[in-house]
Parts: C-alpha cells; structure tokens; sequence
C-alpha cells in the first residue's frame, strides 16, 4: 500500500509536469487526468506488490499505540496546518508563518494557470527553481476545486502514515521514535530542577517533526521514498556481511520466499529480478569456493515490466564496488549498442 501511494502521488505530478509542458499551463483538465492517471499507476502497484498490501504486517499492540501515538500528534498538526478564523488565515505553529505563506503562493500560482515553466514569482526574470513537487500535486487537487485546507491536510496525514509504515518495515518501533519523536535534551534542564518553564525562551529548541516534516513538504515525498529505496540497500548489505550459519536471514529482513521450478532454490518476492540456478561447476580456489551456476529460469515482478519486457529504468538495478566499498546505481543510457561503433567502419589500420 505504501509503495502504491508513492507511485500514484509521482506519476500524477510527473504526468501533470509533461502535459502542463505540451499545453503551456495547468487547467482543469490538465489536472482530473493527471490524477486519473495517478490512480491507476497506484492501483496496478498495489495489485502488483501482493506482500506489500499490508500497512503495518506483524505489529504488536504495544507499537500499535506507539504508532497511534504519533498519527494522533500528526492529526492535531496537519488539521491546524490551515485554517481560517473569521477573515484571517491561521496556523498552529510560529515555524510555519515563513514556508506555508511561500508553499500557499506556489500551489495557487500554479493552479490559477501559470506559464509553464514557471517564472519565479517572487524574483522577476527568473524561472523557479524552487523543488515544487509536492506543490505542484496540491495544485492538481487546488485545480479541481478542493479547498486548499483540505487537501493540505490529506496529504501530510496520508504521508505521515506511509512513512510510519516504511520506517515500520525497515527498523521497527525505535526507527519510528527516532524519526518522529527527537528533539534533544533541551527539557531535561526543567525535570532536574523540578519545575516547569518554557525553555524555548533561551534555547533555539528544534524537532525534526515540528520544524521539517510539518512546514518542509518536499519531504513528504522524498523522506519515504528515500526510506523505501534505502530499505532494499541496507537488507542487500545485510546479506552479504552476515553468514547464513549465524542468522536467520529470511527472519531478520522480512522476506517473502517462493520457490520456482528447481524446487529447492528459495527466492525473494520483494526482488524484483530472481534468477533461479542450479550448481555446474564448483572451483576450490584455495581461500574460497567458486560456484559456477547454470540459470535454469528468471522470474521478474509485473511492475518491473514495459510492453512484456524487463525495463531497467523500472528495476533500478544498483552494484557493489569493492574498491570503494560502496553501491552504485546503474546510470543513465550513453549510446546504443551495436550501433554507436558502425561510425568506425572504414576506418580500420
């Protein structure tokens, strides 16, 4: 479900992005479709994602509160992030009085039919060059009429639960505290002493919740998309520095394991490429054993799929380099093969 929503709220910005492009501007339409297309890129990741439908898989009624905890705070916070007293407009927190003011400017500028690209509305003569991503998605809802209170409010508690889920799924119940609930020992002062007084009067006091994850909004999406992709690193990690004989490593990332035609080869649903092998040849190579396998069949997840065909851009492939012990993702295309090098023709010595 998580993995659905992000799909939905990425390919309804990038589809709003390219036909606001082709059209010049945003309008009503412009935004019903990018959103229709939205949804039905999440409904085919939900339905492809099948252990992935699930929210909160295995959580104890202990983390239920805890989690409960955190969505309540959120509740409270994003309810007040917008709202209106009589002919003012209000929010619940002084860290906002800057952003929401700047984040209000984007989305109805954008929605009411700015050229697209954008010019800067605030420095004349330059385009914006402001990440307007989770922007220009409230504009779609702003565009269709939603009132902006609402659609603010929809997408920060929406968000909030999809990354308690990812943090959830990648390292538990302290991950989520980490996430939501720091704020350093400024407060520690007052329980020494036995006595209560605002001790943001003299300490710049800061919480990444309040200060970020509240007036911030580009991180809304890329904080649980970023813990999604980081998710599939850190198990890839886990796998190879830890040896099978003194972990349950099946148990201790979560995986959902099938078997294909060989039988007795376990594989990892949440991959999204599975090459099934047998052993041809093992190599003793004095400080270790080479096993050369024969692949006997190759299983690829349906979302990882263009046309019927593995589309690399879609499994986003990543590779360890030993020398600088790190991973790397697989880069954008140079050229095509076996056409690139045709222009040698003729040109042999």
């Amino acid at each position: 479900m998580a993995l659905a929503i992000l799909m939905h709220l990425a390919v309804s910005t990038c589809s709003a992005m390219i036909l606001g492009l082709a059209w010049g501007k945003l309008n009503y339409g412009i935004a019903l479709v990018s959103l229709l297309i939205g949804a039905v890129a999440g409904i085919w990741g939900w339905q492809s994602s099948k252990d992935e439908k699930r929210l909160f898989p295995e959580v104890k009624f202990v983390q239920a509160l805890f989690y409960g905890f955190i969505l309540f705070a959120a509740l409270q916070h994003f309810l007040y992030l917008l709202y209106y007293d009589r002919n003012s407009i209000n929010t619940l927190h002084a860290y906002n009085f800057g952003d929401l003011s700047m984040h209000l400017q984007y989305i109805r500028y954008i929605a009411h039919g700015a050229h697209f690209w954008p010019d800067n509305p605030e420095f004349a003569g330059d385009l914006l060059r402001y990440p307007i991503g989770m922007d220009l998605y409230n504009a779609l809802w702003e565009n269709i009429g939603v009132p902006a209170d609402s659609h603010l409010f929809l997408a920060g508690i929406i968000m909030t639960v999809v990354t308690i889920s990812l943090l959830h799924k990648w390292m538990g119940w302290l991950g989520v505290g980490a996430f939501f609930l720091n704020g350093g020992l400024a407060n520690w002062q007052s329980i020494l002493e036995k006595r209560l007084y605002d001790f943001q009067d003299t300490v710049a006091w800061k919480n990444f919740f309040l200060s970020l994850w509240i007036t911030q909004r580009g991180f809304l999406f890329a904080i649980p998309a970023g813990i999604y992709v980081i998710k599939m690193v850190t198990e890839t990690d886990y796998c190879g520095i830890i040896s099978g004989s003194k972990a349950e490593k099946v148990d201790s990332c979560k995986f959902k394991i099938f078997y294909g035609v060989v039988g007795t080869a376990p594989m990892i649903k949440q991959c999204p490429v599975n090459l099934e092998c047998t052993v041809a040849h093992t190599l003793d190579l004095g400080s270790h054993v080479l096993i050369i396998g024969k692949i006997e069949e190759t299983y690829i997840n349906d979302n990882c799929l263009t046309d019927g065909k593995p589309d690399i851009t879609k499994i986003k492939p990543f590779m360890y380099t030993s020398y600088e012990e790190s991973y790397r993702q697989i880069g954008d295309v140079l050229a095509k093969a076996f056409h690139v090098g045709k222009s040698l023709k003729g040109k042999e010595a």
